[in-house]
């Protein structure tokens, strides 16, 4: 992600310099038609634009973005000439339009000019320059792109190049970089790819929750801490059931230290309570009461998180309440 992110923000630079000029535009269809999923033009009576144009100049998408910018003149029912040309959509793929008329497409990891495309309403036809072979095969997305990997303590992805980290899709599936498109939950972790089974058209079959992932709806990487001979699988929250999603790794040894140490903890804090029962001559002391009230609290507060610690998943009201 971080050569990802380093390409993106020398691509903005190298947009910024040059002063914004007026661009032609090629629009795949006429004014009053929209371009379909089979790349065919058919009438449509809404003219909103789904254009997130991004300005280097000062760092933000153009507002409204409904709209296109007024230095984009359109020319009308003109394709980009190329043998395969790849349709892209907002829910499909990812790409980044500029104000000087140039569009970065993530997946591809390519910077491709006004005259290699055309824009409509809900899409972009644009011309790319891989074979057309590779154009046909399933995409699988790796999160973070080539040599980099997930961080989960960051939060990010951290650029680490390391062959024994490589990823195994099986043939006939070539890599895309980038996360899935959620519309409104998170994205989160939930299992290995080895606890998976992937199919020949890239979508990946869950065994333990028996659901089924399109191939856009997920994507595979290592993460940094918690990295092994499999890659973690990261899905949007919403293509999951709400019951299997795993924030955490349930079988971590830290969760079965941690009840033990907070056990013996407490056996100790009750032997010094009992020792302490056993000396009536200093119950008067202004100290011995401090201590013993705070080893009280201490046990108490023992018990009940290695209780918590025991239980695993519960009810967050009782832990609220207390």
């Amino acid at each position: 992600m971080a050569t990802r992110t380093a390409l993106f923000l020398l691509i903005c630079v190298v947009c910024s310099v040059a002063t914004v000029k007026n661009v032609t535009i090629s629009k795949c269809c006429k004014k009053t038609e929209t371009l379909s999923n089979e790349n065919k033009c058919v009438s449509t009576s809404s003219f909103d634009w789904t254009l997130h144009i991004y300005n280097p100049a000062n760092g933000r998408l153009l507002t409204p973005q409904n709209k296109i910018p007024p230095n984009w003149h359109l020319k009308e029912d003109s394709k980009p000439r190329c043998l395969r040309p790849a349709l892209l959509t907002p829910t499909l793929s990812s790409y980044i339009p500029f104000l000087n008329g140039s569009v970065y497409v993530l997946g591809y990891d390519e910077l491709v000019h006004s005259d290699s495309f055309c824009i409509d309403y809900k899409a972009v036809l644009i011309c790319l320059r891989e074979q057309p072979q590779s154009m046909s095969s399933v995409r699988v997305k790796k999160c973070c792109g080539k040599d980099a990997i997930f961080s989960n303590t960051n939060n990010t992805c951290i650029h680490f190049k390391d062959n024994s980290y490589k990823i195994d899709i099986g043939p006939g599936k070539t890599w895309a970089a980038g996360f899935p498109n959620c519309n409104h939950q998170e994205i989160v972790l939930t299992g290995k790819l080895h606890d998976a089974e992937m199919q020949n058209n890239g979508s990946l079959l869950l065994r333990e929750t028996k659901t089924l992932l399109p191939a856009g709806n997920y994507c595979l990487e290592h993460v940094l801490e918690n990295a092994g001979r499999s890659a973690s699988i990261m899905v949007c929250q919403e293509h999951l059931p709400s019951v299997k999603v795993e924030h955490t790794k349930t079988n971590d040894l830290r969760f079965t230290i941690y009840p033990i140490a907070l056990a013996l903890s407490a056996v100790f804090l009750a032997a010094t309570l009992a020792a302490s029962a056993i000396l009536p001559a200093s119950h008067h002391v202004l100290h011995w009461r401090c201590q013993i009230h705070h080893v009280i609290c201490l046990l108490v507060g023992n018990v009940l998180l290695c209780i918590t610690q025991l239980m695993g998943k519960m009810d967050p009201t009782p832990c609220s309440l207390m």
